[in-house]
């Protein structure tokens, strides 16, 4: 009986121990599946850390090296076009200060290049100047040479700095042909110091690359041999990617986490790699703590066995089990320390990078139109809060200039879309900036965007001022009657304003293409004489300069003139720039003066020839000195008033009325016994003189013995013009009425001679005078030149 109580007991026991060796067992299990799950999920976290670390540098990089690219491009654009414009030649010379001080600013780029069409050094802001050299023989070179236009070239080692840089290349092209090359360098010295703020860790690397694969920009550098070696974090499929992420292998074997993204504006991709056992350095080190728990866990079991078969054992297995538990807590507490300190660390250097970029990062929802973060530029630049801004982001929008808000009124959906902005600011202290902001979206993070606003006053100035410079000097030369060309010497293109082709009789929008075409418009005899001289420009020391006339398309000549200069270089000319004028108005003027003077030395013979006939034959018609005085002054001062007619016309004639009415002035208090009338005449400039010292001499001859001698005597005058267009004469009747009877004059007077003799001599006249009682007619029929049509106006009258 006791035997079967005993061994009932036993049974008893040894369940009780099975049951609870289980149970410890059960626990511990449950303990180890936590601690394997946990410490799965730990090196998930861990190497998504590592992730995000690779990536926000590389975002950080792509932001950096797409500031240096937009810097890079408005720089050598702003040189290019001052190229084209003004030539090699001043932006290398005058013009060069100017593009040293857009450097200043600028850190970044370590040094400015301009190259010739033959890849010879023009311009370098390296100091010293190297001397002329040649990169001819580079690739870069070649291939901007012969199509490209903008080429970011592999990183290379500098022959005169000493130090690795790349370049960003544009090629100086005017009107298809190629001038030369403008080159930024940007020096590797900067990644080293962006490189190190990072603090990556060992065996990080950074890189640029083209879509090639080439090697743009690279750090660690390589000791020695080409840059293009091992240090490549890519492999060749990753370069078409917009954005991702891969594990690779350093050339020393190192298993790196390597974040790439492509840039926008420029066909390059950065990367940004990262020990991945660097990474993984902490977890590992819980991972070991954790083996030796799962060990004590095994102990445990043993103990808890062992615990279960003997009582004594049993306070032992619960210390035992106190400690681990400790052990485990504190292991876990050190867990959490560890990630709050790598999480702190990650935002410390976040702050740092923003921090040493001299623009505006930020990071917003525009959707929910707030903004996350702001770089302390913010402060710095726009003067104002960064929290005020994260509490309402229209403090933004605030500070826009009022002639911009209009146009950013709906800029969070601008942002969104991926559009640059460009507007103006006013800091609290009135001064204005101009800002250009570029966003984009964050990867991984929808809804988020984020971006760079940078000051870009100085260069809005710079472009404001070449503008306004380029408009002056368009005003001056339109003001001028001028128009300015450009001929290329190597192709012949030939640009112009479009005053040229106006001057050619073209339409304003016309162009004329080449020289040859110019020289085509130029008047065949002046076109051998112009091509010779327009040569010059292209001699050492030459200058064009010619007066030459052009045949428009609608037959009228016009006279200009043109003058020219050779822009040369080390090389040779490049170009000859010049301009032209239409001086047709100054040749014309000059034409009439010469005509003028021709004219007046003629007349001046004539006068005195005239004069000394009038002496002569005065001085045998009289019988003292004191008659020949008063009638040879009275015939001079009709003389006179005759050429006063003649003046007053520009030597194109007189008309008929104003010589009768003329010689009839002096008898004005007799003008009741005056009368004449007819159509208006233009008498030529060659009868004139004639003419009206014969209507002097009728006048004073009346005076003295005829009509005008007595109150009752009259003068009726009266002409026709008769006859066809080809054959016109002119008929003139001069009666007197009233008067004496004079008689037939005994000798020819000078009267009688210019009526007898030289009106039918000079003027091929039929002259008839006839006397009658108490009257005189004379009867003039002569021939009337083309230019003495009449006038189509009314006749006139004495009466009038």
């Amino acid at each position: 009986m006791k035997i079967r109580k005993f061994r009932s007991a036993e049974r008893f026991a040894s369940a009780a121990q099975v049951w609870l060796l289980g149970t410890v067992i059960a626990v511990v299990a449950v303990a180890v599946a936590f601690f394997a799950l946990g410490g799965y999920r730990d090196y998930d976290v861990t190497l998504e850390k590592g992730w995000s670390q690779a990536e926000t540098t590389a975002l950080v990089l792509a932001e950096q090296a797409s500031r240096m690219i937009e810097i890079s491009e408005i720089l050598t654009a702003e040189i290019a076009d001052a190229a084209i414009r003004d030539g090699l030649d001043h932006v290398t010379g005058a013009g060069w200060p100017r593009f040293l001080d857009r450097l200043e600013p600028v850190p970044q780029i370590g040094s400015l290049w301009i190259l010739d069409a033959d890849g010879t050094v023009l311009a370098s802001s390296f100091r010293p100047v190297p001397a002329a050299t040649s990169f001819a023989d580079s690739d870069y070179f070649q291939r901007l040479k012969s199509g490209t236009r903008v080429l970011i070239s592999p990183l290379m080692f500098g022959q005169f700095s000493r130090v690795w840089f790349f370049g960003y290349n544009r090629a100086i092209v005017k009107d298809g042909a190629f001038l030369g090359v403008v080159q930024v360098s940007i020096h590797a010295d900067h990644f080293k110091s962006f490189f190190e703020r990072l603090a990556l860790g060992p065996d990080a690397a950074i890189g640029i690359y083209d879509t090639d694969g080439a090697v743009v920009m690279r750090w660690p550098l390589p000791e020695n041999g080409a840059p293009t070696g091992p240090g490549h974090l890519l492999p060749p499929g990753a370069m078409q990617a917009a954005a991702g992420r891969l594990e690779s292998t350093s050339p020393a074997g190192v298993p790196l986490l390597v974040a790439y993204r492509r840039l926008d504006r420029a066909p390059l991709v950065v990367a940004a790699a990262v020990s991945k056992d660097n990474v993984l350095a902490p977890f590992r080190t819980r991972l070991a703590w954790g083996v030796m728990l799962l060990g004590i866990g095994g102990a445990i079991v043993a103990v808890l066995g062992a615990a279960a078969f003997g009582t004594a054992r049993r306070e032992r297995a619960a210390q035992v089990m106190e400690r681990a538990a400790a052990r485990k807590l504190a292991a876990m507490l050190a867990d959490r320390n560890h990630l709050v300190q790598s999480l702190q660390e990650s935002e410390r250097r976040f702050d740092q990078i923003a921090a040493a970029i001299g623009d505006v990062f930020w990071i917003a929802e525009p959707a929910a139109r707030r903004y996350i973060y702001v770089s302390p530029a913010y402060v710095t630049l726009w003067g104002r809060s960064a929290e005020a801004l994260y509490l309402d982001a229209s403090e933004w929008a605030a500070a826009v200039h009022p002639d911009d808000r209009d146009r950013l009124r709906d800029s969070w959906s601008m942002i969104a879309a991926g559009r640059d902005l460009q507007y103006r600011i006013i800091r609290p202290d009135g001064s204005i900036r101009w800002i250009r902001d570029h966003g984009f979206p964050v990867a991984d993070a929808p809804g988020r965007f984020a971006g760079i606003a940078a000051d870009v006053t100085d260069l809005v100035a710079a472009e404001a001022a070449e503008r306004a410079e380029a408009a002056r000097m368009r005003v001056a030369l339109r003001a001028g009657g001028l128009a300015a060309f450009a001929l290329d010497v190597v192709d012949g293109t030939f640009v112009h304003d479009p005053a040229l082709a106006e001057m050619l009789g073209l339409p304003a929008d016309a162009r004329v293409p080449t020289e040859a075409d110019f020289i085509a418009a130029i008047h065949p005899e002046d076109r051998d004489r112009c091509a010779a001289e327009f040569r010059k420009a292209f001699r050492p020391a030459g200058l064009f300069r010619a007066e030459f006339r052009i045949i428009r398309p609608d037959g009228q000549t016009r006279w200009l003139i043109g003058a020219a200069e050779g822009v040369r270089t080390a090389t040779g000319i490049v170009q000859a720039v010049g301009f032209t004028g239409d001086i047709t108005e100054r040749k014309l003027a000059h034409d009439r003066q010469a005509l003028l003077i021709r004219e007046l030395h003629h007349r001046v013979k004539n006068i005195l020839s005239v004069a000394q006939a009038i002496a002569g034959i005065s001085l045998r018609s009289v019988r003292s000195l004191d008659e020949f005085r008063e009638v040879f002054s009275e015939r001079l001062v009709a003389l006179g008033r005759t050429h006063s007619l003649l003046i007053d016309s520009g030597w194109a004639g007189a008309q008929l009325a104003d010589l009768f009415r003329l010689e009839f002035e002096p008898y004005a208090d007799r003008a009741h016994q005056l009368h004449y009338e007819g159509p208006q005449v233009l008498m030529p400039p060659g009868t004139v003189v004639t003419f009206g010292l014969a209507v002097h001499e009728l006048v004073t001859n009346s005076a003295k013995y005829g009509a005008l001698s007595v109150p009752e005597g009259r003068i009726e005058v009266s002409w026709r013009v008769e006859g066809s267009e080809s054959v016109r004469r002119l008929k003139i009747d001069w009666v007197e009425t009233g008067g004496l009877t004079p008689a037939a004059p005994k000798h020819a007077g000078f009267g009688t001679q210019l009526l007898q003799k030289i009106l039918p001599g000079q003027l091929r006249a039929d002259v008839k005078v006839s006397h009658s009682d108490g009257g005189l007619r004379v009867a003039i029929d002569a021939p009337l030149p083309a230019e003495g049509a009449p006038d189509p106006t009314p006749p006139v009258s004495s009466a009038a």
